[in-house]
């Protein structure tokens, strides 16, 4: 998942330190789950603050798809 930035919302180009989050994910247990895709991000935001990150997710060796949701305040 990549960061960009656009002054108008029509051009856009990426940040200056453009990668959000790799394509893994970290369960609570510890375990890493490499995915081919992680995308489609959307906040969810409590009291204003992003509170929790949700995306589609497709795990490697065609998986099934599913949400993640990726709390971002402990």
């Amino acid at each position: 998942m990549a960061l960009f930035r656009s002054g108008d919302g029509i051009g856009w180009a990426p940040a200056s330190s453009p990668l959000a989050l790799p394509r893994e994910i970290r369960w609570e247990d510890g375990e890493v789950q490499k995915v081919d895709n992680l995308e489609r991000p959307q906040l969810w935001l409590d009291d204003g603050k992003p509170a929790v990150l949700f995306c589609a997710c497709r795990p490697q060796r065609d998986g099934d798809t599913f949400n993640v949701h990726i709390p971002l305040t402990p």
